[in-house]
């Protein structure tokens, strides 16, 4: 697997990638953000915010997850998810057959999804003291057995990337930002 980590961080402002996901199990897809340390480690101690743009299972190709993920250490989080109750939902389309865009909007007071330009849902995520990080933008395409065995019959494959872009909000204002 592999993957691309801004090297900018930002905060609030709307992110979003034009994305193909790969098909055939074992594949752990994502759009996100969240703090990246030095590399030692995916999960730094002083990592509070993960926003999942989408989360998409190679195995189920018509489902994927979007939601936040509200960090106080490794191994310690509470979840937030556009499905209540379940971790996937449908997408309304095969994930593997074409582009789409996935997107969220980041503000003080919460994160909004999209998917292709439509809204998804809005969680509630306010400021609290020292939980909302200065976050990077990740794109990732991971083995993951987890959603079924690696087909080794599909490889090589890969996740297709036709932009990835965020713009920065401050006080109603917008600007593109380069990751």
């Amino acid at each position: 697997g592999g993957g691309i980590i801004s090297k900018r961080r930002s905060r609030y402002g709307y992110y979003e990638a034009r994305v193909k996901m790969f098909g055939g199990s074992g594949w752990h897809q994502s759009v996100w953000a969240m703090f990246a340390a030095d590399g030692t480690t995916t999960y730094p101690e002083a990592m509070r915010t993960e926003i999942d743009g989408m989360e998409f299972d190679s195995a189920t190709p018509s489902k994927g997850h979007m939601g936040t993920i509200i960090w106080q250490g490794p191994g310690k989080s509470h979840s937030l998810t556009c499905t209540p109750g379940k971790y996937q939902a449908d997408l309304g389309f095969d994930a593997t057959a074409g582009f789409h865009a996935y997107g969220f909007e980041w503000t003080e007071k919460g994160v909004a999804y999209y998917l292709d330009g439509e809204s998804r849902c809005t969680l509630d995520y306010p400021t609290a003291a020292g939980d909302h990080d200065d976050v990077n933008f990740w794109l990732t395409a991971l083995g993951y057995e987890k959603g079924g065995k690696l087909d080794d019959a599909k490889l090589p494959g890969r996740m297709l990337v036709d932009f990835a872009r965020f713009y920065r909000s401050e006080e109603h204002t917008s600007e593109l930002q380069s990751l």
